[in-house]
């Protein structure tokens, strides 16, 4: 038995954590047997613990003090997902417990909620939701665009409705609208007053197939931002491209538009190009690598206004034999201040891990994982680094 689509790749995102790339929370392998519950209601429950050496637990920056500790993590996850013929329903939480051997003042307790449903009232129409909530200790975590990292807590809620219709064989369309929140702690220690806000938006993409091969695509999205005590700022998105697969196991895709910023303020309009472009591998005994790079205008919820970012991410997913494997990630994001008074940041994040599947349901895993920013001012360069060892334990569960 086995099962395929979002259901499967969800469960397999249980067990990778999550995600691989830029957490610092541990990433964890992929179980096999994950891949075979059939149709209906299933639960997956997860243990991990991790053990890592971490050389800036403060996340300070270049002059100031660095501290270095030893963590103990210990992460609960669940899965409950249903899928039939028509409908697909996954809801997942995630709790993090990062403790410090040295400095217990620094333990803290991350929390990550994530839901969706899919439902085809017909073959040429589906409507779907998806949401997520996440609380973390450090801005470092939830990937923020153009946000410092800091000792500072976070909170994101987001929000997504939208349908996927297919007009004919060849053209496809869809729709989404979103709505997003985040908010910081205020924490004087720290040094910096991140503002945090909320926004909503529309977006739509189609596709036409011209062959088996070769796919033109379109994109536009508005986002309306508003940004604590800083004003409102709306962003525009448009582009058009193609999709090429010259087999069955390579795509390849790029497109190229313009990003336009209004700000409710005396302020002009500005106009710039945006454009995207990638390309993904897989193997045909598992595994994959891609790599992809984007530049578009992003509203910023640390210090007001908006920012070009440019950002450019790679994976690679390796099985080596029947029980060994190893996945890695990278990813550089740099943002320039469009308003006055913004800061010019550049940052990035190594992640990998080299796993051995002791049983269908236990993994061990060494992991590395590195952060490295860069903000426009004195102090600016922060560098850090940790490194361990993890096992993980999941295993689907039917309910009949």
């Amino acid at each position: 038995m086995r099962l395929r689509g979002p259901i499967a790749a969800a469960i397999t995102s249980l067990a990778l954590g999550g995600t691989i790339a830029f957490a610092q929370a541990p990433v964890y392998g992929v179980d096999d047997a994950a891949s075979r519950p059939t149709a209906g209601w299933l639960l997956t429950p997860s243990l991990g613990y991790a053990g890592a050496w971490d050389d800036n637990v403060l996340i300070r920056g270049a002059g100031d003090t660095l501290s270095g500790a030893f963590t103990d993590t210990i992460t609960p996850r669940a899965l409950l997902a249903y899928t039939s013929r028509r409908s697909e329903f996954l809801t997942s939480y995630e709790g993090v417990f990062n403790g410090y051997r040295d400095l217990n003042s620094l333990n803290s307790f991350d929390q990550r909620l994530n839901g969706s449903l899919r439902r085809a009232l017909t073959r040429r129409f589906t409507v779907f939701v998806r949401g997520s909530a996440a609380s973390s200790p450090t801005t470092e975590l939830l990937e923020l665009v153009a946000v410092p990292f800091v000792r500072l807590g976070s909170r994101l809620a987001d929000l997504q409705s939208g349908v996927e219709v297919a007009f004919t064989k060849r053209t496809s369309m869809t729709a989404t609208y979103n709505v997003q929140w985040i908010d910081f702690d205020r924490d004087p220690v720290v040094g910096l007053e991140l503002l945090g806000g909320r926004a909503q938006g529309t977006s739509a993409s189609i596709k036409h197939r011209l062959s088996q091969r070769i796919a033109v695509t379109g994109s536009y999205d508005m986002t309306q931002s508003t940004v604590i005590d800083n004003g409102h700022f709306d962003i525009q998105n448009a582009d058009g491209g193609f999709e090429y697969e010259p087999s069955p196991e390579v795509r390849v895709f790029g497109a190229l538009g313009f990003s336009r910023l209004n700000v409710n303020t005396f302020a002009a309009p500005r106009t710039g190009l945006s454009w995207r472009a990638g390309a993904v591998r897989r193997f045909r005994l598992g595994g994959a690598v891609d790599a992809a790079y984007s530049r578009a205008f992003v509203p910023s919820y640390s210090f007001g206004g908006t920012s070009q970012n440019e950002e450019f991410r790679s994976s690679l997913q390796l099985p080596f034999g029947r029980r060994f494997y190893t996945r890695s990630a990278f990813a550089w994001r740099r943002n320039e201040p469009l308003i006055v008074g913004g800061l010019r940041l550049k940052s990035t994040w190594i992640d990998g891990i080299v796993g051995y599947t002791v049983r269908p349901w236990m993994q061990i895993e060494g992991f590395y994982g590195g952060t490295h920013q860069n903000i426009d001012r004195p102090g600016g360069e922060l560098n850090r680094n940790r490194a361990g060892f993890q096992v993980i334990t999941a295993k689907p569960v039917r309910i009949r």
